[in-house]
């Protein structure tokens, strides 16, 4: 991990303390899950990496599952069904 420079504040009381802020450094944290997300997602609307989606179904109900169920057990489906509402 690569460090940043930060302003910690450390005693209690005044903020005007001299003891109270000190000049540290601190781990600069990597990507979280949401910012994965958000990038994938723009690679995808950008077209630089496509999707391996294939089927949608609709609506979101007890016989739609079914459907779904039996094609992707099926050995002639490929990629990925995705059911919405």
């Amino acid at each position: 991990m690569t460090a940043t420079r930060a302003v910690a504040y450390r005693a209690a009381g005044p903020i005007d303390r001299p003891d109270a802020l000190i000049d540290t450094e601190i781990d600069v944290p990597g990507p979280r899950g949401h910012d994965l997300l958000n990038e994938v997602s723009r690679l995808v609307d950008a077209g630089t990496i496509a999707t391996t989606l294939t089927s949608t179904l609709s609506p979101l109900n007890a016989a739609t599952l079914r459907e779904a169920h039996r094609q992707v057990e099926s050995s002639a489906h490929i990629g990925k069904l995705v059911v919405t509402a």
